[in-house]
């Protein structure tokens, strides 16, 4: 291609997305991604937001971080196969139990359900190889969001 020929797709190379910027393949657009660190910065966003507005009495927004962390967990699959299965008893033993106790509206039971979450989380990570990653909860809200119930929730 130093020529400035346009090489062809085919069987050699597969598809080819053009973009403003120039070709991409099939394998460098897999390759881009998002790992799981890139998704567990999302994720931690999302849970620390998730355990504030519950604490605030905004249910509706906790729900909603954590569907969209269920979310993620999903995309982690997909993008990370080997890490399905331990994505799937994660989502399973911790997720499913707190998204339960937040549809009920249960604070108590969802403080409990949270730290049994954060817990099982630290524990997943020293299973994986990954001690040094150890999750704690932020000693304040998210200053980017309000966790408090609006008017209109």
């Amino acid at each position: 291609m130093s020529d400035g020929a346009r090489e062809e797709s085919g069987p050699d190379r597969g598809p080819v997305a053009q973009t403003r910027h120039g070709e991409l393949s099939l394998d460098q657009i897999g390759g881009m991604q998002m790992g799981m660190a890139r998704l567990m910065r999302e994720y931690s966003d999302r849970i620390w937001s998730c355990y504030y507005a519950a604490r605030d009495g905004n249910w509706p927004l906790a729900i909603y971080m954590l569907n969209n962390t269920l979310k993620l967990h999903g995309y982690g699959g997909e993008t990370r196969p080997k890490m399905k299965p331990y994505l799937d008893r994660f989502e399973a033993e911790r997720l499913r139990p707190l998204m339960n106790t937040a549809v009920a509206e249960d604070w108590a039971a969802f403080e409990t359900a949270f730290q049994a979450a954060v817990d099982g989380g630290n524990a997943l990570h020293v299973e994986l190889g990954y001690p040094y990653i150890q999750w704690t909860l932020p000693p304040d809200p998210p200053p980017h969001l309000r966790t408090t119930p609006t008017d209109s929730a």
